[in-house]
């Protein structure tokens, strides 16, 4: 950058929020500033499926702390002094105001000239609408092949929860009726393929998934076939009818929206990515 050998930065992110803050892999936020102090745009392209308007800053972005092991350790042995102690968080917040237009499937977000910051929800909001009057046009001739992307609607929380309540003998495994208000839901996937909430009320608690016709972290570019759904749902009754005291019993599976809804494991059951990350070891997990 110093040299004038840079044109742009373009970076990816995990999640991007209403005002256009950036949260993405430790480090980019040191290249936005970067670019910055040597004039460089810096720009962010991810799917809008990483667009989360219902955040109003990177403030309210929940960043994982990763275990101090992956800094103090190497290969299970401790090559630091005991007492370090390490802040190892996940991801870092690029401010929106470093971020020259954040570049998805459907066009660029532009940073506002006065306020600098990005009109997400606006963009998202008209996004929706251009969809909505697709589908309309769509069902108006209903010859026309169906577009392979339009098939499924992505559930948010609140989605999750509709969806849910609508089935009472789901809903009655996280709360008693009338209790959805109180219901917690958070989405614990990876976010490269499918959504995975875990929904948890006065009752108990349930896994839902729903598998996107794509790939999430690329978007409608990189079509993926939902019928994984259905080869998921079909090896989870199975594995649950050999080993059920191991593998969630599978409530249902839904596939007009690929969703499938199955028992949530309490402890010592866990998510094995996250426990392999913390240095866990399984040596019995390849059989």
């Amino acid at each position: 950058m110093a040299q004038g050998k840079v044109d742009a930065v373009v970076v990816g992110a995990d999640r991007v929020v209403a005002n256009g803050d950036t949260a993405n892999k430790i480090g980019t936020f040191s290249h936005a500033v970067a670019a910055a102090a040597h004039g460089v745009p810096f720009f962010v392209a991810a799917p809008t499926t990483t667009l989360d308007a219902a955040l109003a800053t990177g403030e309210e972005i929940e960043i994982e702390q990763r275990p101090s092991e992956e800094v103090t350790h190497f290969k299970g042995q401790r090559v630091v002094v005991e007492g370090i102690h390490v802040w190892n968080p996940c991801f870092d917040v690029t401010p929106g105001r470093l971020v020259e237009g954040i570049i998805t499937e459907e066009g660029v977000v532009p940073r506002e000239s006065g306020s600098g910051s990005h009109k997400v929800a606006q963009f998202m909001a008209a996004r929706h609408a251009a969809q909505k009057a697709a589908a309309n046009g769509s069902a108006a001739n209903a010859a026309a092949a169906p577009h392979a992307t339009s098939s499924v609607s992505a559930l948010d929380a609140a989605g999750v929860v509709a969806f849910l309540a609508a089935r009472p003998d789901l809903a009655v495994r996280v709360g008693p009726p009338g209790s959805e208000g109180s219901w917690n839901v958070k989405e614990v996937g990876d976010g490269n393929i499918n959504f995975v909430y875990i929904v948890t009320g006065a009752s108990g608690g349930v896994c839902l998934k729903q598998a996107l016709p794509f790939v999430r972290c690329v978007g409608e570019g990189w079509p993926l076939s939902q019928d994984r759904a259905r080869i998921e749902a079909e090896a989870l009754q199975l594995q649950h009818k050999l080993c059920p005291q191991d593998t969630p019993e599978v409530y249902l599976f839904e596939p007009s929206s690929a969703i499938i809804v199955m028992e949530l494991l309490g402890s010592p059951a866990t998510i094995l990515r996250h426990a392999i990350v913390k240095g866990a070891t399984f040596p019995h997990v390849g059989r």
